[in-house]
């Protein structure tokens, strides 16, 4: 088994964050590539000009061998795609070797960037 760390943010100090990481635990479990998620709201908050508001982490344990992890991974990024859009979250990273990559970024790199991001 794998495991990712995501980063939702949210530029509307109005979101109810704590609302959102439930519904992103709720619809990542339901997918058949993740065993397991867990989402929280990150403690720190910034209100100045276009910066973050507010941010909730998540890990998830995803299904497989680390071998399938890239296949996995590329499985998921539609998903957690419409999920961000659909709660109004403004930005999604991943943790790849502890690097934040933008999620849209990750689309465009091979497989052996994704497992050795430079």
């Amino acid at each position: 088994m794998a495991n990712i760390s995501l980063r939702f943010e949210s530029l509307n100090e109005n979101d109810d964050l704590q609302y959102q990481a439930e519904v992103i635990e709720e619809r990542l479990k339901g997918l058949n590539t993740v065993d397991d998620v867990e989402a929280e709201v990150e403690e720190e908050k910034r209100f100045t000009g276009l910066e973050v508001v507010g941010a909730i982490s998540v890990g998830i344990a995803i299904v497989g061998k680390s071998e399938e992890f890239v296949a996995a991974l590329r499985r998921l990024i539609p998903e957690i795609k419409k999920l961000a859009q659909d709660l109004g979250l403004s930005k999604v990273t991943i943790n790849l070797a502890g690097k934040r990559i933008l999620l849209a970024d990750l689309e465009g790199m091979s497989d052996k960037q994704v497992t050795h991001p430079d």
